[in-house]
């Protein structure tokens, strides 16, 4: 509550003060989207058989104000389609540039955790109408409140980013399974680099926190390892305060009439349930005029460990063997082998404007017969 009230107090100051400068700067973005699934019966992306504009469209607005040479202020709103497009503050931040190249920031910030993270929700940013899926759900939040520098040393015809973070991020996820969980991410600590020139890119980045993540719907078995004396057990398994980290690394390839993009991701949990995750992709583009024919292939997997299933001696009782299976079941219910495919098209209108038609096809390959195919259109504009 009391981030949220800085955040607005930050938006107000941003307000008022640049009305009072005169040196205030709008700026936005808007993407409609709208698809449906080609087989009834089955969903993906919140897609069903039935059209809808709900999941991907989004509309944002942001405010920036100069205070002086040194200080400015940044607010960004962000309606949702998928919530009524009822307004929320994604970004809420003020700056401080201390030298030429060096620059300070401290409030509600996007987290810079993917190559494409400074513009998840400005379409017109990237060829698809939303980034791979399978690889940008690894991390369920974007944004997190805290304190971060971005060095922009000069080097010649590259363009070089390092930005170093410290902060926090409490949320609700569905990341086990499917059931509800609540994450807090205390020291939160990240580096991460960007460089590129007129044809390449190179993005390189490592965070990391501390996190308590609770799963409410698993205290049953947590006391049930508690009462059979495997409080061991059920002290690593709530992992409170475990070490989480993130790793990116990704590369992009821009020529006249060739683009390609690729990114590999990977998150890990010490002395918790949660498994190791990875996730990559790889996209390749014809540019002809204005249009832009490409495809994507991305995949995502769990690397599962029954070490914590494996500390439960089997045929000791029924009751250890009973907390055996059960604890196997938290582990097995985030297995995944995921791949999917995606093939599209966008056509620039203009130098701000563009349209697009996906179709993505999606497999879970542990499962028979899981195979789904999305299409979607979109229209994207910045201004």
């Amino acid at each position: 509550m009391l981030i949220k009230k800085a955040c607005i107090f930050i938006i107000l100051l941003l307000a008022s003060s640049a009305v009072l400068a005169g040196e205030i700067r709008f700026n936005g973005f808007f993407t409609a989207a709208g698809g449906l699934m080609v087989d009834s019966g089955t969903t993906y992306l919140g897609y069903d058989e039935d059209f809808s504009f709900e999941p991907d469209s989004v509309l944002g607005i942001q405010v920036h104000s100069d205070l002086n040479e040194k200080f400015s202020l940044t607010g960004q709103f962000i309606g949702r389609g998928i919530e009524e497009f009822d307004a929320e503050i994604a970004w809420a931040f003020a700056s401080y540039q201390a030298t030429d190249s060096l620059k300070f920031r401290a409030g509600k910030m996007r987290a810079p955790v993917y190559f494409y993270s400074d513009y998840l929700d400005v379409g017109y940013a990237y060829p698809w109408i939303t980034p791979p899926n399978l690889v940008y759900k690894t991390v369920p939040f974007s944004d997190f409140s805290g304190v971060d520098f971005v060095y922009s040393p000069s080097t010649g015809n590259w363009d070089t980013t390092i930005q170093g973070l410290f902060g926090r991020k409490t949320g609700t996820s569905t990341a086990v399974g499917g059931l509800a969980t609540n994450y807090d991410l205390v020291n939160m600590t990240g580096l991460n680099l960007l460089t590129a020139n007129n044809w390449f890119q190179f993005r390189l980045g490592y965070n990391r926190a501390d996190a308590t993540i609770a799963v409410d719907s698993l205290n049953p078995l947590f006391a049930g390892l508690d009462a059979a004396g495997l409080t061991n057990v059920a002290d690593l398994m709530r992992g409170e305060g475990h070490n989480a980290e993130f790793m990116d690394a990704a590369i992009g390839l821009d020529f006249s009439h060739f683009i390609a993009r690729a990114e590999y991701v990977f998150r890990t949990h010490e002395e918790s349930f949660f498994q190791d995750q990875t996730g990559t992709f790889l996209m390749m583009g014809f540019r002809a005029g204005s249009f832009l024919i490409h495809a994507t292939f991305s995949h995502f997997e769990t690397d599962l460990d029954y070490e914590y299933a494996n500390l439960i001696p089997l045929g000791a009782n029924p009751v250890y063997d009973a907390l055996h299976a059960n604890v196997r079941g938290v582990i097995d219910a985030q297995s995944a082998d995921q791949d999917e495919l995606t093939v599209g098209i966008r056509y620039n209108l203009q130098t701000s404007s563009a349209l697009k038609l996906d179709v993505t096809q999606y497999e879970e390959t542990l499962l028979p017969d899981s195979d789904v195919t999305l299409v979607r259109l979109g229209w994207n504009m910045v201004f």
